[in-house]
């Protein structure tokens, strides 16, 4: 984890070795142990971001599938173990915050304090293998069930379980080579026991470009399908968009790289590891992100804005009428008392052969303003069909509502 190497030391340089700086700091540089310059705002800031929105979106997620649909798969069962790995990756990090700091010069950290943080920096490494594996399986298993239902081998399934394949080996080989890479295994820590230890910054950065070219496979694999589908083209740019928030992953896993190469070329682990972690973590909520996005379109109809907004609408209407009620109930016992004869009959006036409708019903007035609520139209066509069958022609008339042939068109108009 480190090119720290305290085992040539005697015990009492040992002891003076843990109460000094860990790395000897740059020329002109006196190192600050009690308040060190940091990024732990920041750093915070960022955290604090990522984990809200992945807890948010996975828990939206869970209740789509889990309440609403009752339909949950195999990735659903997967993702929220990855979450747990997400998590304490996370608590780790805010933890480390509260003890070393990010962004930190190693020479501002005494070399009693590298024990427990190559500590945390091991089980923070575990833990974001394990989680970005069932991550990113869990995206590919969800893939394979939404683009591929039947279970024909084509160039998408067998693209897809190549993946799933390539994912699962490569993050089981990290796992092992994390804890294989110290013999005895307590020197990954303690570096002050003899021993051995493989450079594991070459390591993380190719785990970290394998990650990437997952990350751009995953990311790529449905487009193809996507964009066969017949929708219209806007819609498929929407479908589309929502698929490509993985591009998010992709840059973070670039990122990543960038930092891990940083790292490389350094010996100050304390500052440059800040740098990998935080993009470590970017990148698993990208992909918790991916995973979770698709089902928003359904959230958003469940909670049915504008049904509720309708009701709302309703409510008022119905306050007001109510109000219109009360008042309109006095001068209902005004009239009582002087009753008028009052005609509410209508009569169409516009078209000859109109027909005089009476309205049925009390003729005391309602909460309802006179007037036209509802007209209806009815047309009767009537058609004349000749016969000409020899001798004793006749003429027949049929009545056929639906011909557009009509010799004659009546109109009847009924207002109400």
């Amino acid at each position: 984890m480190s090119n720290l190497d305290l085992s040539h030391l005697s015990p009492q340089q040992l002891a003076d070795a843990l109460v000094t700086s860990s790395i000897p700091p740059p020329l002109g540089v006196v190192p600050n142990f009690v308040n060190p310059e940091n990024e732990d705002i920041v750093a915070r800031a960022g955290l604090i971001i990522t984990l809200t929105l992945a807890t948010a979106f996975l828990v939206l997620r869970m209740y789509v599938v889990f309440i609403k649909l009752r339909q949950p798969h195999l990735g659903d069962y997967l993702m929220p173990l990855g979450y747990v790995s997400y998590l304490l990756v996370s608590l780790g990090l805010i933890r480390r915050l509260s003890k070393v700091g990010l962004f930190i010069h190693q020479w501002n950290v005494l070399g009693r304090d590298i024990e427990p943080y190559l500590k945390s920096v091991l089980v923070g490494d575990e833990f974001w293998v394990l989680g970005i594996c069932l991550i990113k399986s869990s995206i590919l298993i969800e893939w394979y069930r939404l683009f591929a239902p039947s279970p024909a081998w084509t160039v998408f399934t067998i693209s897809c379980s190549a993946l799933l394949t390539l994912n699962v080996l490569s993050y089981v080989g990290l796992l092992i080579t994390l804890n294989l890479n110290c013999r005895p295994f307590e020197r990954i820590w303690n570096k002050a026991i003899q021993g051995s230890c493989i450079d594991l910054r070459t390591i993380h950065l190719a785990a970290a470009t394998i990650n990437l070219i997952l990350n751009v496979a995953i990311l790529l694999l449905p487009q193809r399908i996507i964009w066969k589908l017949q929708l219209s083209f806007s819609k498929k740019i929407g479908i589309s968009t929502v698929f490509t928030i993985g591009l998010l992953a992709a840059i973070a896993s670039a990122f990543l790289i960038i930092a891990i190469s940083a790292w490389r070329l350094s010996s100050d682990m304390t500052y440059h590891y800040s740098g990998v972690a935080l993009w470590a973590i970017a990148e698993m909520t990208c992909g918790i992100l991916v995973f979770c996005v698709p089902v928003v379109p359904r959230f958003y109809q469940d909670l049915k804005l504008n049904t509720w907004f309708s009701s709302l609408l309703a409510s008022s209407s119905s306050f007001a009428n109510k109000f219109s009620w009360t008042r309109s109930s006095k001068s209902q016992r005004r009239e009582e008392r002087h009753p008028r004869s009052m005609s509410r009959n209508y009569r169409e006036i516009d078209e000859p052969g109109s027909i005089s409708m009476h309205v049925y019903g009390s003729s005391w007035p309602t909460n309802r303003q006179y007037g036209i609520s509802v007209t209806t139209d009815i047309f009767v066509h009537t058609e004349q069909k000749n016969s000409a069958t020899g001798p004793g022609d006749s003429h027949e008339h049929l009545q056929y509502p639906w011909t557009a042939e009509s010799s004659g068109v009546t109109s009847i108009r009924a207002e109400v």
